[in-house]
């Protein structure tokens, strides 16, 4: 596990994925877009989990979002982003890496636009292949479709650096300073 945390900012966790957060999604969004970075080998696939916690004076904003990247042939990335119906939310069921209170399992519809948005920003390059997202933890009061966007483009970082061999890291850390 890498913790990355900077000062007024927030705290960063990443995990291999696969964890407590998984659940079935119910509703998929999708989006494609033109490859970036160039092909990485068919059998370099990378996942992780992301949990964000964000600090506004006495108020702390919480997001747990995980997905898998696989590499395809072509000249696009496709993103796949699942959620549930708000009653499909499994409360309390996946614990917390930076706070004593659990987080729900699911994403909502609501929350995955703000995922989509996070994973399809273009600033930072993936190759062609897919990167689904169907680990997700909500903070019943402190979480927000922002706040998961934010977590998302985390993923996407860390995942770019993963499939890049550079240093992930680093990746997190320009991933916070856009916040």
């Amino acid at each position: 596990m890498i913790t990355v945390e900077l000062t007024r900012v927030g705290l960063v966790s990443l995990a291999p994925g696969g964890g407590a957060g998984l659940f079935t999604p119910t509703g998929v969004l999708r989006a494609v877009s033109p490859a970036a970075a160039p092909p990485v080998s068919p059998g370099t696939a990378a996942t992780m989990n992301v949990e964000v916690l964000r600090r506004f004076g006495g108020m702390a904003a919480r997001a747990l979002v995980g997905g898998e990247f696989v590499p395809a042939a072509g000249t696009s990335t496709a993103f796949e982003v699942g959620f549930v119906a708000e009653s499909a939310v499994v409360p309390g069921a996946c614990p917390s890496r930076q706070w004593s209170a659990p987080f729900d399992v699911g994403l909502i519809e609501e929350y995955a636009h703000g995922v989509l948005a996070g994973v399809t920003d273009s600033t930072v390059p993936l190759p062609p292949g897919v990167l689904r997202v169907a680990e997700a933890g909500i903070d019943e009061i402190g979480s927000s479709a922002a706040l998961f966007r934010q977590a998302a483009l985390v993923l996407r970082s860390v995942v770019a650096a993963e499939l890049a061999g550079t240093d992930v890291e680093s990746a997190v850390r320009t991933a916070m300073a856009a916040w």
